[in-house]
């Protein structure tokens, strides 16, 4: 019986080990998805921005949510810029931008 209780014992701790881990693991991957997302605010050019300022930002990205729900195709037009900034052809999509304001 001592043995069996022993065992119960053992198994308890090690879900709760499991748990604990999982936690931590969500923990972490949160933290390193905010990173990102602070990291593109910088790459675009908010990082000279005092935290007090947030409310700019956030208002802005809200705006943003706004303008995608009247405007879905937005979203294409968006990731294709950005996967164009993030790869360092900026240059050549902003050319490409610029041609097509002027019209």
């Amino acid at each position: 019986m001592r043995n069996l209780v022993t065992r119960t014992d053992k198994k308890i701790r090690y879900f709760a080990m499991l748990k604990k881990n999982e936690s931590i693991f969500e923990r972490k991957s949160d933290a390193r998805k905010k990173i990102m997302l602070g990291g593109l605010l910088v790459k675009a050019g908010f990082g000279h921005m005092h935290p007090q300022d947030a409310s700019v930002l956030y208002g802005m990205l809200l705006d943003c949510k706004r303008v995608l729900k009247e405007k879905p195709e937005l979203m294409s037009r968006w990731r294709k810029m950005g996967k164009a900034l993030l790869a360092g052809k900026n240059d050549k999509f902003m050319k490409t931008e610029q041609k097509g304001n002027e019209t």
